[in-house]
């Protein structure tokens, strides 16, 4: 029972870490391609995103 509830933390850590991951580097990727074009609407992006990701863990951890 330990070594199985073991294995399974171990993948949903796994699957977390990359989700995470392939999030943070589209987010990058999305922010350098309207840097490109327009600066100031890629910082306004990247803190609204960064405003609405903060609340959304608040919110969940509020719900449990």
């Amino acid at each position: 029972p330990r070594l199985l509830a073991i294995t399974i933390a171990v993948h949903i850590v796994g699957v977390a870490g990359l989700g995470a991951l392939t999030t943070w580097s589209t987010l990058i990727a999305e922010l350098a391609e309207l840097a490109a074009v327009d600066r100031t609407r890629a910082v306004r992006y990247g803190l609204a995103s960064l405003v609405v990701g903060v609340f959304a863990g608040w919110l969940g951890l509020q719900l449990g």
